[in-house]
Formats: structure tokens, C-alpha cells, sequence
């Protein structure tokens, strides 16, 4: 019987996130005008060597190698670091911090800009009531290229979502 338990829990923590109620809190908002731009995903993980709540804009290939080699720093090998022409690239990284189950995520969901600068859509995920998750420490990251942008441009567009699985 326990095993049951384990496997549906199992089964149920695999569900994809749409079978799952959503309900927002949005924090701030990119502003009426801003163009949307185009960006790359770089990635989206769930565990990593980044424990603490982070968003890093990074233009500059020496911050880029000390980033990827935290993300990766508990695994070994760590991947080859995905080159960037930081002549025309911005690398950004956000770091939602050490979660104490899964279910957690964080994800990029777009970038803007107006003449003031760029506006980065960063969306936070967390369980919710019936949701069956991991009891594994968790450390969500996603990381994205845009057009090149300097640093004090950007500006992070937060919002959070409580997905419950009832």
C-alpha cells in the first residue's frame, strides 16, 4: 500500500503544469509602448549551486564563466560554458534561492524595452494546496540572451503564481 502512495505521489508530481489552477500576484508592469524583443533560453534548472534569490544582468565573458561554474558547481563534469558575443549579447541569469521541495520554478517569460531601457518579465512559481511534490531541496534558475543592453538599463518585472493541483 505505502508503495502505492509513493508511485501516485510520483505520477501526480509529474503532471504537467497546465492540469494545475493558477492564481497570480502581479507585482509590477512593463510599461504601455515598450517593444517586445526577441531572446534565447539558455536553460531552466531545478537544481543548482545558486541558493540564494538572484537576478544577474551580465555583460562581460569573465562574471558569465564565475555564473555558469556556480550554477554547475555540484556537478561534475560541468557542461561547456555556451559562448556569447558580448559585443552583441547580454546574458540574464535569475536565481529564485533555495526551496525546500519541488513544484518551485522560475522562468524568464519576456523582454521590452522603451527609450528609459529594458524590462525583464520574470515569473516565480510556487505549489499549492493537492500538489504532490519532490522532498528534495530545490534551486530554480533560468537564463536567457538578449540584444546587448548595459547593466543599469534593466530593470526585473516580478511576478509570482501559486499553482494549486486539487
Amino acid at each position: 500500500m505505502r508503495t502505492h502512495r509513493l508511485v501516485t505521489a510520483l505520477i501526480l508530481s509529474l503532471a504537467p503544469a497546465a492540469a494545475c489552477k493558477q492564481g497570480s500576484l502581479p507585482l509590477a508592469s512593463v510599461p504601455p509602448g515598450a517593444q517586445a524583443l526577441s531572446f534565447t533560453r539558455l536553460g531552466t534548472w531545478y537544481y543548482s549551486g545558486i541558493r540564494e534569490a538572484r537576478r544577474v544582468v551580465i555583460t562581460d565573458r569573465a562574471p558569465w564563466q564565475a555564473a555558469w561554474a556556480e550554477l554547475h558547481s555540484p556537478f561534475t563534469p560541468q557542461p561547456p560554458l555556451p559562448p556569447v558575443d558580448f559585443g552583441e549579447e547580454t546574458v540574464v541569469l535569475v536565481a529564485m534561492g533555495e526551496r525546500s521541495s519541488g513544484g518551485y520554478g522560475i522562468e524568464i517569460t519576456g523582454v521590452a524595452a522603451d527609450p528609459a531601457g529594458r524590462y525583464i518579465e520574470v515569473l516565480e512559481m510556487a505549489p499549492g494546496m493537492g500538489c504532490a511534490v519532490t522532498l528534495a531541496l530545490t534551486q530554480p534558475v533560468d537564463a536567457v540572451v538578449m540584444p546587448a543592453a548595459p547593466a543599469a538599463s534593466v530593470r526585473f518585472v516580478e511576478r509570482r503564481e501559486t499553482r494549486d493541483c486539487r
